[in-house]
């Protein structure tokens, strides 16, 4: 009698109910399923089950005794999206916090940087609630994802779901699913980049209209910079400025020079962090403007020591044009690079054959070049010596050397992700060795030697073996060059730590699975935005009309060689924690009642049926890595 109470209740309600785009079934557990009209039939109560027909024939099926009421009235004060801002703290590409303007439906968002990625940091009215964008769990300050077009967040309580319909972009049918049904705000960014008819200008007067003819003294200078609207502007503010570089220097004044910028006061130009101490790349080898742009986004994205961010610029010095620039930060102890709490034991070395700093030695063994860019011994503001340092680098050089382990010496984390961007872009400075860069912040503390800042990237790419960039040698062995002068250091600095050997494979599958396609957009992204500069370099030094050209082909070999390298990586079994590291973030499913109790069938993304009836508690002990669908919904093993 029962059953039949409930199915006539069910009955009248549904027959006495107007008229309505939406049907909404109301369980006994909390749960809330969503029907719109024009996707699915709420069928009849039948033997104490009532039937929803979806328009791709699937059939969802409810007891009586489980639903308590069916309508079409939705629930009222659903969560809303309180905040949204991009927040440049989990953001490489944004040097400003950005806040959103969240109204009733939308949140509006202007935005200048390079690239689409982004982590946005939210809040929400309700701490029960989550966002999505279709079934695809939201985490503030953890979730990244492109941002092409305007995307749909719901802000919805767990148990509350509405069938949608996706269509496919590879021709299969139009895709139907449960996903989370809450209150919706459509994102619209503004980028700024679309707007920019060029990138920024640095203008820099030099007293008496001199020109840069030295790397030993400094200029005194005005530097004033017009952030093209996507980047903050600077005013007239004094500067110093010397040329730099080793092979890149010339001596000729009006050759396409880089240079050394320093502030009296710290200064944060663009928004970087603030310093004093700036850089002005060239890039002056032929074909070479994409270089350190495309490898220092992976040095972000591989979360290396200290990544440089490198700006494109219009230089003009003395109201003369000079060409296309990198603006990026100068390698060592400060705000704007690495930065640390007490420099007074602190050393930075680069192991460089250019061997010109005023304190160096060669290291025992391996004798390998050692410059040390800090401390500076005449300032007095350290407490170490030459011997101490000499003494604490060759311990390393004597263990590594020996084929001992070197996990309490070296961060092998770092030294992972220092050795992955490395190998990715293919930059065999590091084999002579040049521009290989490594410190320690206490040295008789007894911290460990961290490798980076990653630079000088403009003989990267294959074009150190074939002078081209981007073009063949995707699969060339980056540790087995027997005719480069360190290979033996570097041979012996990937494969002698069998802990290093894990840590690299862990770091690599962390970059192939979040990061790779990130890189791979920022090729195109980067020229997009660089294009008018690049053009106007090609006038005035004959380099930079087929730029398009070339970041199609990096976009193309950095995808062959990463696989490449990933495929021939040692596999080790890891955890959760190892692959998402501190983000967390294990899955993209729906949290609600049915997701924590009950059986369920499981299928793959082709539709076909791979276990029937599993404990949902059971999913992960039984299911192998992988995308499944699971109750109509998204459901992500790693």
């Amino acid at each position: 009698m029962k059953h039949l109470y409930y199915a006539l209740l069910l009955w009248a309600t549904i027959a006495s109910a107007q008229p309505a785009d939406t049907t909404f079934v109301y369980l006994n557990n909390g749960c809330v399923d969503a029907y719109p009209a024009d996707l699915a039939t709420v069928g009849d109560m039948v033997g104490g089950t009532l039937e929803v027909t979806w328009n791709d024939n699937t059939i969802v099926s409810y007891a009586a005794d489980d639903i308590a009421c069916v309508t079409h009235k939705g629930p009222t004060d659903l969560p809303q999206l309180t905040s949204f801002k991009i927040n440049n703290k989990f953001n490489d590409q944004v040097y400003t916090d950005v806040e959103a303007t969240v109204s009733d439906r939308r949140i509006d968002l202007q935005l200048g940087c390079i690239g689409r990625w982004l982590t946005p940091s939210f809040q929400l009215s309700d701490e029960q609630a989550a966002a999505y964008i279709g079934s695809e769990l939201q985490r503030s300050k953890i979730s990244r994802r492109r941002y092409d077009t305007d995307v749909t967040y719901t802000i919805a309580l767990p148990g509350m779901q509405i069938l949608r319909r996706r269509q496919t972009s590879d021709g299969h049918p139009q895709k139907y699913a449960m996903e989370p049904y809450g209150r919706d705000y459509t994102l619209h960014i503004d980028w700024l980049t679309d707007h920019a008819t060029n990138v920024p200008t640095v203008n820099i007067n030099i007293e008496n209209g001199q020109m840069v003819s030295s790397k030993d003294y400094y200029l005194n200078a005005e530097i004033s910079i017009d952030g093209s609207g996507v980047f903050p502007s600077m005013g007239a503010t004094a500067v110093q400025i010397k040329g730099r570089g080793n092979s890149s220097w010339s001596s000729n004044p009006w050759d396409k020079n880089p240079y050394r910028l320093k502030f009296d006061k710290k200064q944060k130009p663009f928004g970087l962090s603030n310093a004093k101490s700036w850089v002005l790349l060239a890039n002056k080898q032929k074909g070479s403007m994409l270089s350190n742009a495309i490898g220092m986004k992976a040095a972000c994205l591989a979360e290396t020591a200290a990544a440089n961010h490198m700006i494109p610029v219009e230089l003009y010095i003395n109201g003369d044009y000079r060409g296309s620039y990198n603006f990026t930060e100068k390698i060592g102890f400060a705000g704007n690079s690495i930065d640390l709490d007490d420099e007074t034991d602190a050393v930075l070395i680069e192991l460089d054959t250019y061997y010109d700093e005023t304190y160096k030695f060669h290291s025992d063994p391996y004798r390998l070049p050692v410059n040390i860019k800090e401390p500076d011994f005449s300032e007095g503001e350290t407490q170490l010596t030459l011997d101490d340092i000499k003494g604490d680098f060759n311990h390393v050089m004597q263990q590594l050397k020996e084929g001992q382990e070197i996990a309490e010496l070296v961060d092998l984390e770092y030294l992972a992700r220092y050795l992955l961007v490395n190998e990715l872009i293919m930059n065999f400075e590091l084999m002579h060795p040049k521009s290989t860069y490594l410190y320690k912040e206490r040295v008789k503390g007894g911290s460990k030697y961290i490798f980076g800042p990653v630079w000088d990237l403009d003989w990267a790419y294959g074009y150190e073996l074939n002078y081209k960039y981007c073009v063949g040698e995707e699969q060339a062995n980056y540790y087995n060059r027997v005719n480069m002068e360190a290979n033996q250091f570097m041979h012996d600095l990937r494969y002698v730590s069998p802990k290093l050997d894990r840590t690299y494979y862990k770091v690599w599958t962390r970059f192939m699975r979040n990061s790779l396609d990130e890189l791979i957009d920022f090729c195109a992204d980067y020229y997009a935005y660089a294009r008018s500069s690049l053009e106007h370099n090609y006038q005035k030094w004959g380099d930079g009309n087929n730029y398009a050209v070339s970041a199609t082909n990096a976009a193309n070999w950095l995808r062959q060689r990463a696989e490449y390298i990933y495929s021939h990586l040692t596999a080790y079994e890891l955890t959760d924690e190892e692959i998402n590291g501190e983000t967390g973030i294990n899955d993209v499913l729906i949290r609600d009642a049915r997701w924590t109790t009950g059986l369920a069938d499981v299928y793959n993304l082709q539709g076909i049926c791979v276990k029937r009836q599993v404990p949902v508690s059971e999913l992960r002990s039984t299911l192998p890595p992988g995308l499944y669908l699971v109750n109509g919904n998204k459901f992500v093993i790693k």
